[in-house]
């Protein structure tokens, strides 16, 4: 069975940067992206047991991304 995986959506690449490294010490596998639309575009071609964003994102904002 593989690790679970996690997607960090932040346009603070610094806050992005920090909350990934917190998960992979876990060993979860981490994807990011640094808007809503391009966060879209991962859930769309990979399962996430996981999503953390931050709500005020270019393109689409948190709360319509989780929708």
């Amino acid at each position: 069975m593989g690790s679970s995986k996690v997607l960090v959506v932040d346009n603070d690449l610094g806050h992005q940067s920090a909350v990934s490294r917190f998960f992979m010490d876990f060993g979860l596998r981490v994807k990011t992206a640094a808007d809503g639309l391009a966060a879209f575009e991962e859930v769309m071609v990979d399962k996430f047991d996981l999503v953390v964003s931050e709500l005020n994102l270019p393109h689409m904002n948190g709360i319509d991304l989780l929708r």
